[in-house]
């Protein structure tokens, strides 16, 4: 009986000394991957400017703004990527609507007088589109999450109450089984 209890206070430990180091290996890998995301975006930055400087006037300027975009909204999508926080996705958007103003902005460049003040405000105006398409989408998100957190919590109450009709180590049972069920401590 002792060998047992003993043989099966192994297994567990040995259950979760495997549980924390393939947690602990995935961490190191999501670390890797981030790191080597890095190093790619910076070299594809200085290979899109090394282009970039074969070409002249208007063109050249747009050609370095469109890499500068490129690389800041990669970087945004690497970090969002690597949190998985959805707070993260809003300044995604962001980057990327700022981005593509900035490029949509030297563009206009190449007009001349009211043609150009038009491409610039119609720039500004699609930047401006984009920027509450974001806001929006986080509000939705937030809102989503609280209302899940907010059924969750009914859930629980509604689990509990029902506990209470139980005998004492039933019941301590039950609440055990309610906690584990919607992630209370």
């Amino acid at each position: 009986m002792t060998l047992c209890l003993r043989l099966h206070g192994c297994l567990v430990l040995v259950a979760a000394l495997t549980a924390y180091a393939a947690q602990a290996q995935a961490q190191t890998q999501s670390q890797v991957a981030y790191k080597a995301g890095k190093v790619h975006i910076s070299a594809q930055f200085k290979a899109d400017r090394r282009a970039c400087a074969r070409l002249v006037g208007n063109a050249r300027e747009v050609c370095f703004e469109e890499a500068k975009a490129q690389k800041k909204t990669t970087q945004a999508r690497l970090e969002f990527g690597s949190t998985g926080i959805p707070a993260v996705e809003y300044r995604v958007s962001q980057a990327i609507a700022e981005a593509d103003y900035v490029v949509a902005r030297q563009r206009c460049m190449a007009q001349a007088g009211n043609a150009r003040h038009v491409c610039i405000k119609q720039a500004k105006a699609i930047e401006t589109h984009a920027m509450v398409d974001a806001r929006s989408t986080r509000k939705i998100i937030e809102i989503q999450q609280d209302a899940k957190q907010k059924k969750g919590d009914a859930l629980y109450a509604v689990a509990t109450k029902k506990c209470d009709a139980l005998a004492a180590e039933g019941r301590h049972l039950c609440i055990a089984a309610a906690k584990a069920q919607f992630g209370k401590s």
